[in-house]
């Protein structure tokens, strides 16, 4: 799991500069960079339940739904 936090972290920094240097759109690297914050949050709730910290895993969990949420939110905003 840490390998996948830590490769999700890079394509998130990755996102990061393209965006800062330009390269791509902010409609195009920011929806990109909340997929993958998401899914380190789901990573980070797994890990906690895994060690009985099933508080800790409900709060990474309600953080991602929340950040998925504010996703679809954006992409149907952005549509209409």
């Amino acid at each position: 799991m840490h390998f996948l936090k830590r490769v999700f972290f890079a394509l998130i920094f990755a996102f990061g500069l393209t965006g800062l240097f330009g390269l791509l759109t902010l409609g195009t690297y920011l929806p990109i960079i909340y997929v993958f914050l998401g899914l380190i949050l789901i990573i980070n709730a797994k890990e906690s339940y895994d060690i009985n910290s099933k508080r800790d895993a409900a709060i990474f969990l309600g953080i991602a739904i929340f950040i998925f949420i504010f996703l679809v939110y954006n992409s149907m905003n952005q549509l209409i």
